[in-house]
């Protein structure tokens, strides 16, 4: 509370100073952007219409109680409540009534008889968030839609629940990152019910005060959002955080409760240089999505959050209009917007690096020691236990792995190593931290390097931490040293020092996908070169037991969510590996991904990258023809390049080598993840020595270029 009032004065002491009459005129202006978006030009032509129709077919089905047919209200199910189906259509009929002329008296009385059922019955979830939020929000939506219509004392009532069940500072522990900005939603939407110029003020200033860079839960300086602890949400809750935010910033812009700039500008770059990095069209990265990733919808529908912020900071930021309508343009389907966001970039506080070109998107995301691997609360999300285990999306279309995951082995992610003949996964020990220091990436912006130092432990390790899973370092049961060299249009994956100690296989999953058209391969044995599916080559260097399998699966969505439907659905899926064998010692793997070929290009595919070196030490390859070289020194260490240049590293470093010409080489260098031992890195290539001071920039690319001539 006092961080509030101190935020308060500080922001808003110009304000208080303001004329009652101006605050509550500021209201107004407030309440009618509020309905441009419920009802007004902020809705398409297509949106009004599918409400209106939506409208009338619950006015329609509604029984003479006021309750629907095909709604469970006796479920005490936590998820996925199904109560709030009447509350979500009680909104749609509130629009509704607004966007007819024909129907008014229809849908008025219907929305009348269900909103009349609702607040006599009071149903009661015994989930905190829609108690505390969904209700309260819908209710208090109705109510600004509807309350002319409504008797003085259901406007009242509604008034008071929001202001008493929404109320800021009841239960701490919620009341963080893209939770307490729903709260403060809620607030804001009470203020403007009744009218008071200082609810409006507090919710504004509390919701202001999550819109900062921080090590917990919230927005990173990387420009991605945790949320449930150190767990990757930035295309869900994410999304929720910019809608919330955004629309706050456009309801509030030209009034005296206007948020500050800075505050703004940190939205806008998490919108165009976080969230807008994580999409290939209407499709966001499966890995960004935390236990979203079940939930069915969409496409549009899924990313309406995003659209919505994209377009509300469009009209609040003139300055960067283009950028988030493009933005906004590619997530409802405009492949011409997407194409033109290309580049490489790490994104070191979520350990995940992303690589973007026109006709593909590539991303690959690790497992730091203060990281979790996934997010599973509410029993959703109850098998994603390996999604940082160097999984990788990997998409062209974009459709690679839209609804997929009811049909997904699950140790089968694409990217990550895994024991494949452990026990049944154990829904408790999804949310785990990493065991390793060793994680991070080095970029130029167009072309990256990543790596991993990689280890899991059985499924028994102590709670530590947000009540969330530390494997016991004496209990690994298996290792390796995993990196991803990202040049251009073609990406090799290493791996190397892979061990098992279980007893049990160990797989290198290289893609589990839907099956589109006839794979097709060099040979169908341990010595296959080459595969080719949908559009992408995998090409393997040096011999490796691969297995390729085009299978029906079936499954549902309640395999992997308490609240999904127990419909069983089937697909054809491509699953493409490596098999390790069972306890492997110093195994190691070597493959390249090349999205831009195609398969008749295959068979006289000539790969103009070498593979320097791939031990437990030190992994480094390099592209002739992209003239580039990436280094991973996982230790001090030495290794001889092309041209008889000798470079020695005094600490573990990833690095990225440009040569031009043969005469300048420019060196971009990143300190792993979290490893704190020295602030200096000192590089010998040869005779001359080359420093880098990474004091103020720990796990951050720095670059220097050098003149070296090579002789």
């Amino acid at each position: 509370m006092i961080k509030i009032i101190y935020t308060t004065i500080f922001y808003f002491v110009l304000t208080l100073g303001g004329r009652s009459q101006e605050l509550h005129e500021d209201i107004k202006v407030i309440k009618k952007k509020y309905l441009y978006d419920l009802i007004g030009d902020g809705l398409s032509e297509q949106e009004k219409n599918n409400i209106l129709e939506k409208a009338l077919k619950h006015s329609q089905e509604i029984k003479p109680d006021g309750s629907w047919g095909d709604i469970d209200y006796k479920s005490k199910r936590i998820a996925s409540w199904p109560a709030t189906g009447h509350l979500f259509n009680l909104k749609r009929m509130a629009q509704g009534y607004h966007l007819t002329q024909t129907h008014k008296t229809l849908i008025r009385n219907k929305f009348l008889l269900g909103l009349r059922h609702w607040l006599s019955k009071d149903y009661q979830s015994k989930n905190w968030y829609n108690q505390r939020l969904r209700i309260p929000h819908i209710l208090g939506l109705v109510s600004l839609l509807m309350h002319d219509s409504l008797t003085k004392e259901e406007n009242l009532k509604i008034y008071n629940l929001i202001k008493k069940r929404s109320a800021l500072g009841q239960r701490a522990r919620v009341e963080t990152g893209a939770n307490l900005l729903m709260f403060t939603r809620n607030n804001i939407l009470c203020g403007i019910l009744g009218n008071s110029p200082k609810l409006i003020k507090r919710a504004v200033v509390s919701a202001m005060s999550v819109v900062k860079t921080t090590k917990e839960e919230g927005l990173q300086s990387d420009n991605t959002f945790h949320q449930h602890g150190p767990c990757l949400h930035i295309t869900s809750y994410g999304s929720g955080f910019s809608y919330n935010v955004s629309k706050i910033i456009w309801l509030t812009n030209g009034t005296q409760f206007e948020v500050p700039k800075n505050k703004s500008k940190l939205l806008s770059d998490f919108i165009l240089k976080g969230q807008r990095w994580f999409f290939r069209g209407i499709n966001p990265d499966y890995m960004c999505e935390g236990r979203s990733i079940i939930r069915t919808k969409i496409g549009f529908s899924k990313n309406m959050n995003l659209i919505k912020a994209s377009k509300f900071m469009a009209m609040a930021d003139p300055s960067k209009k283009e950028l988030f309508t493009d933005f906004a343009m590619s997530l409802e389907g405009d492949s011409k917007k997407e194409g033109k966001f290309q580049g490489n970039k790490m994104f070191w506080d979520s350990a995940m690096m992303v690589h973007r070109r026109k006709d593909f998107y590539i991303s690959v995301k690790m497992l730091a020691y203060d990281m979790l691997s996934a997010d599973m609360t509410n029993f959703e999300s109850n098998k994603a236990h390996y999604l940082s285990d160097g999984a990788m999306c990997i998409m062209k279309s974009g459709d690679e792995y839209r609804n997929i995951f009811p049909l997904w082995q699950w140790r089968f992610i694409p990217g990550a190593t895994v024991e494949t003949g452990t026990p049944k996964l154990i829904w408790k020990t999804v949310r785990t931290f990493g065991v390793r220091h060793f994680v991070g990436g080095v970029t130029n912006s167009k072309n990256g390097v990543a790596s991993m130092n990689f280890s899991r432990g059985s499924q028994d390790g102590k709670k530590s931490g947000y009540g969330y899973q530390r494997i016991n370092k004496n209990k690994i049961s298996i290792s390796a040293k995993k990196s991803w060299f990202f040049f251009d249009d073609e990406i090799i994956c290493l791996g190397s020092a892979i061990i098992g100690r279980s007893g049990k296989p160990v797989t290198t999953t290289i893609n589990q996908c839907y099956l589109k058209g006839t794979p097709k391969s060099s040979k169908k044995t341990d010595k296959t070169q080459w595969v080719h599916h949908d559009g992408i080559g995998y090409f393997f260097h040096g011999k490796q037991k691969i297995s390729m399998k085009a299978e029906k699966r079936s499954g549902s969505w309640f395999n992997i969510s308490i609240s999904g439907k127990k419909d069983k659905i089937t697909g054809e899926l491509f699953r493409l590996w490596i098999d390790h064998g069972n306890s492997p010692e110093n195994e190691s793997y070597a493959y390249s991904l090349l999205p831009n070929i195609k398969s008749d290009k295959m068979a006289s595919y000539k790969s103009n990258i070498k593979i320097l070196q791939n031990t437990k030490a030190v992994q480094a390859v390099e592209s002739f023809d992209k003239k580039l070289i990436g280094i991973v020194f996982h230790k001090p260490g030495k290794i001889s390049l092309t041209n008889k240049i000798n470079l020695t590293s005094s600490e573990a470093c990833i690095l990225l080598l440009e040569m031009i010409d043969n005469k300048i080489m420019k060196i971009f260098l990143s300190r792993p993840h979290k490893l704190k031992e020295g602030k200096t890195i000192l590089l010998k290539i040869n005779d001359q020595t080359v420093t880098f001071d990474l004091s103020k920039k720990i796990d951050r690319s720095i670059s220097k270029t050098i003149e070296y001539i090579l002789k």
